[in-house]
């Protein structure tokens, strides 16, 4: 049976519901995981479409110029990221830190500290890390595969994500120029406005005309949530936070 047009509804995921801000200083967050500035991060798994190998690659070409410079890789350690420690180490790549698990609060201070965030995925159905960088006004490096210069827009330097030298001349050229960092961190503040939900409000309302959600559930699933755009709109963060955690 066809679906009415007017019952579908497409909804961008939302980073706001997870940027939440540290007050505390990097000295008393950076040292917990062994992160040394001046550094460039990535954020999430090491699973191979993420194309980590890739970027510790390219990021080999980076200190011949940026001999200081630190490639911190935060995710959960898994047989992935220990199978990316093992390839570091035979390829003898330098100042590789991995950072393993950061809770989302501490994740903050590591965001903002960065010299820029690097995301080298050859394929990502969202790609929600670039755009909490975004939000913690850190420059974001990215490959242009899949949705991700429709996901950034121009809000990003973006790379050839097979072709390493063009990684490596585009992670300098941004640490490079003042100029542009300032740049791009502007243009994603602009860019991350298109993802917050609280903006999504005639969405939502047409939600409503479609969903029918028990008060009573709404009361259980939302309690403790706040800031809202309403219950409807508590559901689906719910629903996305949820989403989120599979990834």
């Amino acid at each position: 049976k066809k679906i009415p047009q007017e019952k579908v509804i497409v909804a961008h995921e939302s980073c706001d519901d997870y940027c939440i801000f540290n007050p505390k200083k990097e000295e008393e967050i950076l040292p917990r995981y062994g992160i040394i500035k001046p550094y460039i991060v990535f954020v999430g798994n090491a699973y191979p479409h993420k194309n980590l190998e890739g970027l510790c690659l390219a990021f080999r070409e980076v200190l011949k110029e940026k001999n200081d410079l630190k490639l911190v890789l935060v995710g959960r350690e898994d047989y992935f990221y220990e199978r990316l420690k093992n390839f570091v180490q035979t390829e003898k790549i330098d100042n590789v830190i991995f950072a393993g698990y950061v809770p989302d609060f501490d994740l903050d201070i590591v965001y903002r500290s960065a010299e820029s965030f690097v995301f080298p995925s050859l394929y990502e159905g969202f790609g929600l890390p670039p755009l909490e960088a975004m939000a913690r006004r850190v420059p974001v490096i990215s490959s242009d595969s899949a949705c991700m210069p429709e996901i950034l827009g121009d809000s990003a330097k973006y790379f050839d994500a097979k072709n390493f030298q063009d990684m490596s001349e585009t992670i300098l050229s941004v640490l490079n120029d003042k100029t542009l960092r300032e740049e791009l961190v502007e243009k994603g503040q602009k860019q991350i406005a298109k993802y917050r939900s609280r903006l999504s409000g005639p969405i939502l309302d047409r939600i409503d005309l479609h969903v029918n959600v028990p008060s009573v559930a709404v009361d259980k699933l939302t309690s403790g949530l706040a800031g809202s755009a309403g219950p409807t709109s508590q559901v689906v963060r719910l629903e996305v936070i949820a989403a989120r955690q599979l990834q």
